[in-house]
């Protein structure tokens, strides 16, 4: 899908998910000048790519989002390649590794204000029209806001990769929490974690960035449903505490929960049931 398949009726500058783009692309493009040149081959979190690979699938997606074509080389010589997916998705990483990073750095800042153009031009019916999305059926605004999510997360790909800690608050995070986390927890307790009904789960998370999370587990017509709860339970069946950082590593799948807490023994920890909060914690990746 691309942007000039939607026409609005007029600008949208001031749509809240532009803002939240623009301001995600100003982080990305703000580290990839921050990095130096001989940093750029240093291994990150996703197997088999590089810092550089992580900004050249940045633009590779961006690229295509603005309907611009490009060459697709061979990569099943690549062992992490090993579905359609991972291979489509590996291509312009792979046309780019001879690349050097200055001219990563410079596709990357001419790709993203092309984007940020075309996003601020977009009207509002654009946002509200119907679309393809990772998560299923939405609207563009909806892929937008999983745009900023996967953006984000490559972001703190490229920053581990470094072990260069940053942008862990500020409204990207707090988008990223509440669009994408809040949506996928009801399933992950409920289902992966086959919490019973009558559950109750509280997520805390604590900084740089704070919030909490309840998911109630309720049996409704013979049918066992997770969602999220109202307001926070005062004795949750479990309570999982976790800084944001591993959460969201956890969430997308960068690290699985020994080696977490391996590496940092307080970085999570249970109240009540832990038995399931050990389960909703080992099943919490939900991304690509």
């Amino acid at each position: 899908m691309t942007e000039k398949n939607h026409e609005g009726s007029s600008a949208s500058a001031d749509e809240p998910v532009v803002q939240l783009l623009s301001a995600q692309f100003d982080a990305v493009v703000a580290l990839a000048n921050e990095i130096p040149d001989a940093d750029w081959d240093r291994e990150t979190d996703l197997p088999g790519w590089t810092v550089q690979d992580c900004f050249s699938h940045m633009i590779g997606v961006e690229r295509q989002m603005l309907g611009l074509g490009e060459d697709s080389p061979p990569v099943a010589h690549l062992a992490h390649v090993d579905d359609d997916f991972s291979a489509m998705v590996e291509a312009p990483v792979e046309l780019r590794r001879n690349h050097t990073p200055t001219q990563i750095r410079a596709e990357l800042a001419e790709t993203l204000a092309n984007r940020r153009q075309a996003l601020e031009e977009l009207g509002p019916d654009g946002f509200d029209a119907e679309s393809w999305t990772p998560a299923g059926p939405g609207t563009y605004r909806d892929f937008m806001l999983i745009r900023v999510f996967d953006l984000w997360m490559h972001e703190q790909d490229v920053r581990h990769g470094l072990d260069l800690p940053g942008h862990l608050a500020g409204p990207v995070v707090e988008s990223v929490l509440r669009h994408n986390v809040a949506k996928a927890l009801p399933m992950i307790v409920g289902k992966r974690a086959a919490a019973p009904a009558g559950a109750t789960v509280v997520v805390n998370l604590t900084g740089p960035t704070e919030a909490t999370f309840a998911v109630e587990v309720r049996e409704v017509s013979g049918k066992k449903r997770a969602s999220l709860a109202d307001s926070t339970p005062h004795a949750p069946t479990t309570s999982i505490h976790i800084d944001v950082d591993t959460f969201m590593r956890l969430c997308g799948g960068r690290v699985d929960t020994e080696a977490a807490i391996g590496a940092n023994p307080t970085a999570v920890s249970f109240v009540g049931d832990d038995v399931l909060g050990r389960a909703i914690v080992n099943t919490l990746s939900f991304t690509p």
